[in-house]
């Protein structure tokens, strides 16, 4: 097997530990409520997650993993704190009971996410000038909490609140080592891709029909 090919295979490896642990923590997330996951379930949620993962280089894959399988031992669920996070503003006194349990984040991270945020928010803008309808339906989906803010700069603001810092350091590398690629842009080429569509230009023409 060639080096490209066993880097390949092992990405794709880490995608799905990955996106084994995730799947487990947020259906405990959404099944507290005796609600049954169904194989599509999954399916649905593995094509969401892997639009953005298949963005990433190797090395900010592997520490998020390992993110999820620290946080999996210590018993904390990245999932419910992410939309505790999302509830802030909007139920400040729930968010209030949870921040005892809620990691403190430090001033660097603090700093690494709002740039994070920045870049892509920049991206999105240059996405929504050619596929308007695009932006406006394929915002990230995985089961947000009915009637809260559901901006892509929020649910991303929220979600790389739970990464740690290593993790939000490489992510950060990776994304200013290679500005001219729109991580933005790829992540929703990969969905529509994996929805059926040639690629977002065809995907824009269809929604924009309906």
């Amino acid at each position: 097997m060639a080096a490209e090919d066993t880097i390949r295979e092992k990405t794709l490896e880490t995608q799905r530990d990955i996106l084994d642990i995730e799947w487990m923590m947020f259906t405990a997330v959404h099944g507290g409520n005796g609600r049954v996951f169904s194989e599509a379930d999954r399916r649905s949620f593995a094509i969401m997650r892997l639009s953005m993962f298949s963005t990433w280089e190797k090395f900010t894959l592997d520490s998020y993993l390992n993110d999820l399988r620290v946080a999996a031992d210590s018993s904390r669920n990245l999932f419910v704190e992410k939309y505790y996070h999302m509830i802030e503003k909007t139920d400040p006194e729930s968010y209030l009971k949870a921040r005892a349990f809620l990691p403190i984040l430090d001033p660097t991270s603090c700093e690494l996410i709002e740039a994070i945020v920045k870049i892509y928010a920049e991206w999105e803008e240059e996405v929504t000038k050619d596929y308007p309808v695009i932006a406006r339906v394929a915002l990230p989906m995985d089961n947000l909490i009915e009637g809260e803010d559901t901006s892509y700069a929020h649910y991303l603001s929220c979600e790389l609140r739970t990464y740690s810092k290593k993790t939000l350091t490489m992510l950060y590398s990776s994304l200013v080592a290679f500005p001219d690629r729109n991580r933005y842009y790829e992540s929703l080429d990969n969905l529509m891709k994996a929805h059926g569509f040639a690629s977002l230009a065809e995907a824009e023409e269809f929604f924009t029909q309906k």
